[in-house]
């Protein structure tokens, strides 16, 4: 169900009593600019541990101990060509508690007054004061950052954006650059949380045993935060397909790596009614242990320690990564256009067809047990077009054909591989 708040921000309510606890999730849209990415991750760093009214790390975590054991928390991701920085609150039903109704109803007014302190009232003035909460988060960050350098497929991956996007802004890693987080003040942090405030569409889900009204009137307390006589209104943000440099396949030295990390980029074609199918060709190919490239190249032959594909509906791509020893990475590569060549000449044995249906289908069955999952569906699907509901994508996933299936794998278009090690 959908709620038009103010018009700056989309409200969706996925109703549910299965759970004992509601999960508000806030995102903050807006489209990726070169120089952004570090300030947003910097300012989600903040925005968990600090407000005026809550203006310490231990502050927050008082309040949410006194909130039944609520938690919060603020990350930042990429969806296509948008950078979201994303708030989510959770916190146990007033239903649950073992208080009468007058004070449950205060229980949830003061969550909802925590989640507007965190999020509409940054401390920058604070902050500016007494910068030792900003070099500590910016010691956090930092820290998370060269945790993904440490990390080698984290790394091949961000290695990749450099030379498939053919925008600069799309290039840089979410978690923004360390040399920019270290000089970064708190005027330029200033500057990007008005923006953000000001500027980003806003997107709204409440999982959970909320009423419409209930939507609506959070969304009307929200400061606008435009200036005065600025119209309200704008166009929402949807992702595009970034735009991609085909390139050929590069060797990447790097002499911490014992073993190689392979990457191979297939586009999509630009037909946005491909989406189960998309899912379903994934699934058959490399998402899971019953899938061609973990049978074929993993299991029979031995020849990666770790391979596996990916579905970036957001980025119109399919994405194979597998782990293996260095001289083995050109014969890995070949494999991955041997299992595509089979799918799109149609030999692929019906039972693995509908195995992949069964995984495609079992993993949709579990987004229902997983609420912050169904909330970034959710979220995606608000973002990006061709994305059915929840039962006409399972009804789509089981009339999916083998024929379709091949159609899809011959025009599969390989964009780029590459091989680090």
């Amino acid at each position: 169900m959908t709620s038009d708040g103010k018009e700056a921000c989309q409200s969706v309510l996925l109703e549910s009593q299965k759970f004992n606890r509601n999960t508000v999730t806030l995102a903050f849209v807006q489209k990726a600019k070169v120089g952004a990415a570090s300030k947003r991750a910097l300012l989600s760093y903040l925005m968990a541990v600090s407000s005026k009214r809550y203006p310490t790390q231990q502050a927050v975590a008082k309040k949410l101990m006194a909130l039944y054991g609520a938690s919060f928390s603020v990350r930042v991701q990429a969806v296509g060509d948008l950078n979201l920085l994303i708030v989510t609150l959770t916190y146990v039903k007033k239903s649950r508690l073992p208080i009468d109704a007058n004070a449950a109803e205060r229980f949830e007014q003061e969550v909802i007054s925590f989640l507007n302190d965190m999020v509409f009232d940054l401390d920058l003035k604070g902050l500016q004061e007494d910068q030792q909460t900003l070099s500590a988060e910016k010691g956090n960050l930092l820290q998370a950052i060269l945790n993904r350098q440490d990390d080698k497929v984290g790394l091949a991956v961000d290695e990749a954006r450099t030379r498939l996007f053919q925008e600069p802004a799309l290039q840089a890693s979410i978690l923004g650059d360390k040399e920019e987080v270290k000089k970064m003040t708190v005027d330029q942090l200033a500057l990007a949380y008005r923006e953000m405030i000001e500027e980003d569409e806003r997107l709204l889900f409440v999982q959970g045993d909320w009423q419409e009204a209930q939507l609506k009137a959070l969304v009307n307390k929200w400061p606008d935060g435009r200036p005065n006589g600025t119209s309200a209104s704008k166009k929402q943000a949807r992702v595009s397909w970034p735009a991609l440099v085909k390139g050929p396949l590069q060797w990447i030295e790097n002499a911490d790596f014992s073993q190689a990390v392979v990457l191979a980029h297939y586009r999509l074609p630009e037909d946005r009614d491909l989406f189960a199918t998309g899912l379903l060709l994934n699934a058959l190919l490399g998402a899971g242990p019953s899938s061609l490239l973990f049978t074929e190249i993993r299991e029979k032959r031995s020849l990666a320690y770790q391979i596996s594909s990916r579905f970036q509906w957001d980025l119109g791509l399919v994405t194979v990564l597998g782990e293996c020893a260095n001289n083995n990475a050109r014969a890995v590569l070949d494999l991955v256009d041997e299992q595509l060549a089979k799918i799109a000449l149609g030999k692929v044995e019906d039972e693995m067809i509908e195995q992949a249906k069964r995984t495609v289908l079992a993993a949709r069955k579990r987004l229902a047990d997983e609420p912050e999952a169904e909330t970034f569906e959710a979220m995606q699907a608000a973002l990006l077009p061709g994305i059915p509901a929840p039962d006409a994508l399972a009804r789509r996933i089981q009339s999916v054909t083998k024929g379709e299936l091949a159609t899809l794998a011959k025009e599969l278009q390989k964009i780029d591989c590459s091989v680090m090690g």
